[in-house]
């Protein structure tokens, strides 16, 4: 920043949104390419097999999903020409399948015994996908060629500050830029007061004209933009030194202690993790409102496709799902964080051994299994950890899910 106060704080957001721009823009490039090769592989694959249908004999229970359980299925293939007939061949499914129900599926061959089912699906979001992926990346660019013109354009005319003016004048003559001569908001001396609002915190008047603080999405913007009379005069990137910021009302550190007092005394570890089990054994399932309330959450139930997420979730826990199955949650999932790892020993120690399952795929986490039965209850509680390497004692888990399941 030089010594004018108007050119640094333009120009050193412009350059952190061109770096922005550009990694977003390599990003969005790279995942088309991706998308589109992945697209025209799986197409050229699926062309070379001989497509058909799988008469299926029977499944098997294979491993938990988050979604849907996953089933190993056997069956018989005939080719759409009738001329290639195998039995039996495999396939996993999501989902149990009755005996008798035909899946569409091709095979490489007539030695083949593992059939792939859902190929022209698995086209279509791969396309999809590329589509997608190639229209952000126009968007992207398109806006950011917007944005930078935009940011330039609001630089024209801003010049340094005539060097007469006292730095700590106390008031505000011209605070939009109306030509040369006109001093940066940021080297005036403003008294500020609190709105109690959290993008718009603060307000002042001087020189007949009312003075807003707006607080922008940082990094990628700058952290403050100075609103005159409703218009957008000034950004900066740090709080001027010659502004005085008021204290924060008592009802909103009142407010926020509150939220964080919740946040800590749920926070989800091994132990909370039992604790919500031994719940959905004692009062089973129900629509997400009854969930919310069975596991003690306080967020709040935002409906979605396939079931509903608690907003915020739980302290230690990146997303929290209700997955719904007809009009009763079927299973309670848990993407963890990081930071607060819940390692396998933590959970034997509070269920006892888990039963490891096998992958459904090979770049499939890795499940273990552990089951809650609570005496005199109606239920039984899944629950399924999942690591991202072989688990051993101090390997943390990625997520969780909890299912109730029906004692019979």
């Amino acid at each position: 920043m030089d010594g004018s106060g108007v050119d640094g704080p333009r120009s050193v957001p412009t350059r952190r949104l061109g770096w922005f721009l550009g990694l977003t823009v390599a990003a969005l490039a790279v995942l088309s390419v991706y998308f589109i090769v992945d697209a025209v592989r799986t197409i050229g694959t699926l062309r070379q097999e001989r497509a058909g249908t799988v008469s299926v004999t029977r499944c098997e229970f294979l491993t938990f999903g988050q979604r849907s359980d996953t089933y190993s299925c056997q069956g018989l293939f005939t080719s759409n020409d009738a001329e290639l007939r195998l039995q039996p061949v495999t396939f996993d499914h999501a989902g149990d399948l009755d005996p008798g129900t035909r899946v569409a599926a091709s095979v490489s061959g007539p030695d083949d015994g593992t059939a792939t089912v859902g190929g022209t699906r698995s086209v279509g979001m791969r396309v999809v996908g590329a589509v997608v992926s190639v229209a952000g990346l126009v968007a992207v660019l398109l806006r950011s060629r917007r944005l930078l013109r935009a940011r330039r354009s609001s630089r024209v005319g801003a010049t340094r500050p005539d060097p007469d003016t006292p730095a700590a004048a106390t008031e505000v003559a011209q605070p939009v830029d109306t030509g040369p001569g006109t001093p940066s908001l940021g080297a005036t001396r403003i008294v500020w007061t609190h709105t109690g609002d959290g993008e718009f915190p603060y307000r002042a008047v001087a020189g007949g004209q009312e003075l807003t603080v707006r607080v922008n999405d940082f990094p990628a913007e700058t952290l403050y933009t100075v609103i005159v009379d409703g218009v957008e005069t000034e950004d900066l990137e740090d709080w001027p030194p010659g502004w005085t910021r008021p204290r924060v009302p008592a009802h909103l550190l009142a407010s926020t202690r509150t939220r964080l007092a919740r946040r800590l005394a749920s926070r989800v570890d091994a132990h909370m993790l039992y604790v919500w089990a031994e719940r959905l054994c004692r009062h089973g399932t129900g629509n997400p409102a009854f969930v919310v309330t069975v596991l003690g959450l306080f967020g709040q139930v935002v409906p979605g496709y396939g079931g509903a997420t608690v907003e915020p979730p739980p302290a230690g826990v990146r997303e929290l799902q209700l997955r719904i199955a007809g009009q009763d949650v079927d299973h309670v999932y848990a993407e963890l964080v990081a930071t607060v790892p819940m390692t396998q020993a933590d959970l034997d120690a509070s269920f006892g051994p888990g039963e490891r399952l096998p992958r459904v795929y090979l770049d499939s986490p890795y499940p273990i299994t552990y089951r809650l039965e609570v005496p005199g209850t109606r239920y039984a509680c899944d629950v399924s950890a999942y690591f991202a390497e072989e688990p051993t004692a101090t390997s943390p888990a990625i997520e969780v899910v909890l299912r109730p399941r029906p004692v019979v």
